[in-house]
């Protein structure tokens, strides 16, 4: 029996209570599939996220449950002491302000603000009984070395980043397929700056494109811990985890990707893509029905998941008029091959055989033409492919 999202909620929060953290999660999680936004869902796993110190994943969750529901209270404490645990200061003073006009309980604020204050206002007083005493010459002399010290911090950010010229290079060489000169200068810039995210972020899909999966879920890891507010980032992640098998992580990483950026159509088709590896068919229904009018532009793509889950739960009839909406040319490249294979399968249910063998071919074809083709192993697909036509050639005799 499937479990409607309050009692996956209810179970999630005894779960936590319990202290059953990685049934909390699982539940808190399988929430967000179906709503990225739920606000509850993402509270409550922002706070298992700081129970167990990994407050830098909570604040994304905590943004996304705030900007769902801004009227619940504990979600603007809960945003705003994790912001200050991560030493966000100006950004905690902001949400701090807005936190009193939504009018939050002034005592509880009060607890948080003492926090802020010896970052924000411990010096201030002195700092005015110095500038009354100084003299005028004194007052320019010192707003003179505040602007160098302002210029010479933004030399020091200059020297600390790579330059547009050398991350344009890396990007034109990626995109291009010159995998061997990318991976040099990704190498290059992730050593003299490894704490510039986009360096680790191509050098993660360069390792990916070539095959060297571990070594790609390292550098994704790392650019997401860089930047743990990039849902492309995260998206990438799950797909390295999912290529190495690791369904339970990637499912995790394409969760995150949605709950930071809802409309983002590409993490949506990941995710039903990983559901269906994971013959978890009817969680593909929930994601496409609570995705946005926006995330759903790549329609071609997602009629096929809808068509894929009505034939799997052999509503064929069903599946076969989604199938006749498909325009296979709007679909993405690597998923092209699958929509005509359920084509074929739809033939063969009908018992037109020599229909569904027409669909088989023209999918061997379009496989063997395609460049995901050139990347994966071709023997295994067409072993497969060849069992397939044999027992179809056996039923026309």
């Amino acid at each position: 029996m499937e479990l409607t999202i309050e009692q996956a909620l209810q179970q999630g929060v005894a779960a936590h209570k319990e202290g059953k953290l990685q049934d909390a999660e699982r539940l808190y999680r399988a929430i967000l599939q179906s709503q990225p936004a739920h606000p509850d869902a993402n509270h409550n796993l922002g706070v298992l996220a700081v129970s167990v110190n990994k407050v830098d994943a909570a604040l994304p969750l905590f943004k996304t449950a705030l900007e769902a529901n801004p009227k619940i209270e504990q979600f603007w404490l809960s945003y705003i002491d994790a912001l200050i645990k991560e030493k966000q200061f100006e950004n905690a003073k902001q949400v701090f302000e807005q936190a009193k006009k939504q009018g939050v309980a002034e005592e509880k604020l009060n607890v948080l603000e003492t926090k802020l204050k010896p970052t924000t206002q411990a010096n201030e007083p002195k700092l005015a009984v110095q500038n009354k005493s100084l003299s005028l010459s004194q007052k320019r002399e010192k707003l003179s070395e505040k602007k160098k010290r302002k210029k010479a911090k933004k030399q020091n950010l200059k020297v600390n980043n790579p330059s547009q010229q050398q991350l344009n290079s890396l990007l034109e060489y990626y995109q291009n397929g010159r995998f061997d000169d990318a991976e040099k200068l990704a190498v290059s810039i992730t050593n003299e700056f490894p704490k510039h995210q986009f360096g680790w972020k191509v050098l993660g899909a360069i390792l990916g494109a070539t095959g060297r999966k571990s070594e790609a879920v390292d550098a994704n890891q790392t650019a997401v811990a860089l930047s743990p507010e990039d849902a492309e980032a995260h998206s990438n992640l799950g797909v390295t985890l999912k290529e190495l098998g690791r369904l339970d992580e990637a499912l995790a990483s394409y969760t995150q990707a949605i709950a930071l950026k809802p409309d983002y159509a590409d993490a949506h088709l990941n995710l039903c893509e990983l559901l269906e590896k994971m013959n978890r068919i009817d969680e593909i229904s929930f994601v496409i029905r609570n995705a946005s009018e926006k995330t759903l532009k790549k329609k071609a793509d997602f009629l096929y998941y809808e068509a894929l889950t009505e034939f799997r739960k052999e509503n064929y009839k069903t599946a076969e008029e989604l199938v006749k909406k498909i325009n296979i040319n709007e679909m993405l490249e690597k998923r092209q091959p699958a929509a005509m294979k359920l084509q074929g399968d739809l033939y063969h249910y009908k018992k037109d055989y020599s229909a569904a063998f027409e669909a088989y071919k023209l999918q061997n074809k379009h496989v063997k033409d395609s460049l995901e083709y050139k990347k994966q192993d071709s023997e295994k697909h067409f072993i497969q492919q060849r069992e397939k036509v044999v027992q179809i050639e056996q039923l026309q005799k």
